[in-house]
């Protein structure tokens, strides 16, 4: 059995946010949360999976996710999250 990963699904545009995340990183570790399933708690009580999920870029973030993360970590959207064109 070969397992695949799907790409993370991209508008028609070709355009995808990503987690900056080693400023993701950073933030969460000044919490004191320095793993997956700790970061999901201080974000508000997202399970690990999701976490990983979008640090390893492999799922797009809703607008009302990018917003809430970066509230939740004292940054705006635009320090949080960055467009890349795919």
């Amino acid at each position: 059995m070969t397992i695949t990963k799907k790409p993370a699904p991209r508008d028609a545009g070709g355009t995808r946010v990503r987690l900056r995340v080693s400023l993701f990183d950073a933030l969460c570790e000044k919490r004191g949360a320095t793993t997956d399933e700790a970061r999901g708690e201080l974000l508000g009580g997202y399970p690990r999976e999701t976490v990983n999920r979008y640090r390893h870029h492999r799922q797009q973030p809703s607008g009302e996710l990018m917003m809430r993360w970066a509230n939740r970590l004292g940054v705006t959207v635009e320090d949080l999250w960055e467009v890349t064109d795919a």
